[in-house]
């Protein structure tokens, strides 16, 4: 198998808000933790959206997107958590937000069909309690979406 190769990356900084975040096609339904597709304790999907499991509230995480063209290696090693699903794009407009639609940024990736992996550290950090009107200078939760072409799906 070729060696993977990095095709484009964005980093993004949402808002919590409680307690998710979302990556998904415009116009998309969200995910919920309570009837779609659950990754762990970290995320959930349905076909066409992603929402990130946050482990505090009312602050702003940092999110790397990355496309590859073939799986690469987790980016945090047996540092921090990760899961896998599948998702598709079929328009590869994409958004990221909060479920009350509040928008942090947007990017394109080729329509298709994709494997993501999701994985985060420092969610044990989050700040509970406590309510941040912008981004601070450590984001307390680093995740990183990297995803692929489910070509075998």
């Amino acid at each position: 198998m070729p060696h993977p190769q990095l095709k484009a990356e964005a980093e993004f900084r949402p808002a919590v808000w409680f307690g998710a975040f979302f990556l998904s096609e415009l116009g998309s339904d969200l995910p919920s933790e309570h009837s779609d597709r659950v990754i762990g304790t970290l995320a959930c999907a349905n076909d066409t959206a992603l929402g990130f499991l946050s482990g505090g509230n009312d602050f702003y995480p940092s999110l790397r997107v990355q496309r590859w063209d073939h799986e690469p290696a987790a980016p945090f090693g047996t540092d921090g958590e990760s899961g896998q699903t599948t998702v598709t794009f079929p328009h590869g407009q994409l958004q990221v937000h909060t479920s009350d639609g509040s928008v942090y940024g947007t990017l394109t990736v080729p329509p298709g069909h994709y494997r993501a992996r999701i994985s985060c550290r420092g969610r044990e950090h989050a700040p509970a309690g406590e309510y941040f009107e912008e981004p601070q200078d450590d984001p307390a939760e680093w995740w990183v979406l990297q995803i692929w072409p489910a070509l075998d799906e």
